[in-house]
């Protein structure tokens, strides 16, 4: 079965709480904390050639590769490694190369990965607050330093979204629907405005809905009398973009290209714990998603 980088970002932030801090409570540096452990462990490991990036990254290129370097839309195809300060294994790529959007990946892979081309091979070593933060799962502890060895063997930024396009269009065709699409290629319908509060990327949303695949599988639904609170910056890049199109009181259909949903990593279900049941598979990789949402007031 083929791994994928992304899953460790799905695993270790499925759960965030945010948690203040009392007044005699003493406050951790974990940014100095982070970057005095990176240099113990290069300095212990004779590691040579590292270089520190502005945002506190450490990283050292091997290979630079060919050609430009990746965008936050690319498609990547690589081998990977990861593991913690102490050597622990948290994650490889073994059979096949491990396949993700860019842009979905903790910050430290975005900064670090669009500095080789096709063929490059990098070394990072990434603080906490640019992996997973004060976020844990049973492989990585809160407040991680993470280590990436890293071979970019290719990437495409325009892999999946004209076959996306494609689906989409065809699949409203067939079925005798109407949907606009705005300039990011998201595709959506507006059924009810809204008279409420408007909507952004950030807001919490009270929503019902219905999630399905083009077949008309059904994935996830929450009935109106059952509607939940969300943060729509906890969701699918697909949410942020469409549900700002209405106010609250307003219901939209969306379908989402699978860039901007679970793209290559797919997802499984979970359990009562919030791990991932790697033997039940929710959404095949690449899927397109469509969703009936109702925003509440």
């Amino acid at each position: 079965m083929r791994k994928k980088l992304g899953y460790l970002a799905s695993l270790a932030l499925s759960t965030i709480l945010f948690v203040g801090c009392l007044p005699d409570e003493e406050v951790i540096d974990y940014a100095a904390q982070d970057e005095e452990a990176i240099k113990n462990y290069i300095a212990q490991n004779n590691i040579e050639g590292t270089v520190r990036d502005a945002s506190g990254l450490y990283y050292l290129i091997d290979e630079e590769g060919e050609g430009d370097s990746p965008t936050m839309e690319a498609a990547l195809d690589v081998n990977y490694k990861s593991s913690l300060l102490n050597g622990k294994a948290i994650g490889q790529s073994k059979e096949y190369p491990a396949s993700f959007y860019l842009g979905y990946e903790i910050p430290g892979l975005r900064i670090g990965l669009q500095k080789i081309g096709k063929g490059g091979k990098i070394h990072l070593y990434i603080p906490s607050d640019l992996a997973y933060g004060s976020a844990s799962s049973s492989l990585i502890p809160a407040h991680s330093v993470i280590v990436y060895d890293i071979e970019l063997l290719d990437f495409n930024t325009d892999k999946y979204a004209k076959r996306d396009s494609v689906l989409i269009q065809n699949y409203l065709k067939e079925n005798e629907l109407e949907a606009e699409m705005d300039a990011e290629g998201l595709f959506y319908h507006v059924t009810e405005e809204g008279n409420g509060l408007a909507i952004n990327a950030y807001s919490s949303v009270k929503v019902s809905y219905k999630g399905e695949l083009l077949d008309g599988s059904v994935f996830a639904k929450v009935e109106e009398k059952d509607a939940t609170t969300i943060s729509l910056s906890t969701t699918i890049k697909g949410w942020k973009m469409g549900l700002p199109y209405v106010k609250q009181g307003g219901r939209i259909k969306l379908y989402i290209p699978s860039r901007y949903a679970y793209g290559m990593q797919g997802r499984f279900k979970t359990d009562a714990n919030g791990y991932e049941d790697r033997d039940s598979l929710l959404i095949p990789q690449n899927s397109v998603l469509i969703f009936d949402v109702f925003v509440h007031e």
